[in-house]
């Protein structure tokens, strides 16, 4: 069975040609290949703090209720091998453990912690799951109507009756013989608290809110006013989850959001640059205790990011 960009199989057989025409016109963003890129990247048991702490476990326990995770972004990436090649002795050492340390940082600011949430929501099987990833690079992705339309497909892909509505939608907004028009943020917003009645629940995880906006002529302030009262109870079954860095604009409107920050954590970061070295420089760094003494120094230097 084909799947959806949610990464489920269509909830019916309506996947046909007319059919991805209307899906399409919601949105032409695919954010399955994001999340793809992002769980290759995943290093096995990091971010299991994050899992099993409290927030997240009142986030998916609770109904309705809404997450905000914050921490630093945008950080450029750098080569790890040529990291590794720059040999471990003196001032050299020094040096890598400065590199290993900045490699981890754009390690853990992208978008990893938010794939981690995706999966965890899979495994949990809630009945309506969506998601998108906004990417400075790309500014087709940022654009605000693709991002709500993109949680609308997705959630229409998994819903016979939640497609029909989305199908009415888009009827009413392309009538035969007159010009189409465009939906703005508020009215899709309302659209997806709507179709949101067709799951028991629904969980929604939206990565890089701060980004959408980085190419010119796109405003993200209407994009996050509407989902800043997208989990409104009285409206609907949606639970939400933003990860972005923190900016005025966005503090202000997601004030009142639980929130938590993904800082560097130790566990983490010994995880991560011990089987990074591992596997990759242990053919450089020959010797155990300086392998260790590298994984502890940067460990250390963690606690300040």
């Amino acid at each position: 069975m084909e799947a959806g960009f949610s990464g489920r199989p269509y909830a019916n057989a309506f996947a046909g040609e007319s059919a991805k025409l209307i899906l399409d016109w919601f949105s032409p963003i695919d954010p399955s290949k994001t999340h793809q890129l992002a769980r290759s990247l995943y290093q096995r048991g990091t971010g299991k703090w994050f899992i099993d702490g409290p927030e997240f476990t009142k986030w998916h326990e609770k109904p309705n209720s809404a997450l905000w995770i914050y921490g630093i972004r945008k950080l450029s990436c750098v080569n790890l091998n040529g990291i590794l090649n720059t040999g471990y002795s003196g001032r050299r050492k020094d040096n890598l453990i400065v590199g290993l340390l900045a490699f981890y940082q754009c390690y853990m600011t992208t978008n990893l912690q938010s794939s981690l949430i995706i999966e965890e929501v899979f495994n949990l099987k809630v009945s309506g799951t969506a998601y998108y990833y906004c990417t400075y690079r790309d500014p087709t992705s940022q654009k605000p109507t693709y991002i709500l339309g993109s949680l609308i497909r997705q959630l229409a892909e998994q819903s016979t009756e939640a497609f029909l509505e989305c199908k009415a939608f888009h009827t009413v907004r392309n009538p035969a013989g007159r010009p189409p028009s465009q939906p703005t943020e508020a009215e899709l917003g309302e659209l997806l608290q709507s179709i949101s009645k067709h799951f028991a629940e629904v969980s929604l995880v939206v990565d890089g809110l701060d980004e959408c906006g980085a190419a010119a002529g796109i405003d993200r302030t209407e994009l996050t006013r509407v989902l800043s009262n997208i989990h409104d109870p009285s409206v609907g079954t949606i639970r939400i989850a933003i990860a972005s860095r923190r900016e005025q604009n966005i503090d202000m409107y997601l004030a009142k959001f639980d929130h938590i920050s993904i800082a560097a954590m130790s566990s983490d970061l010994e995880l991560y640059v011990g089987a990074e070295v591992a596997r990759r420089g242990r053919h450089i760094i020959r010797d155990e205790n300086i392998r260790e003494e590298i994984i502890e120094a940067l460990t250390s230097g963690a606690e300040g990011m």
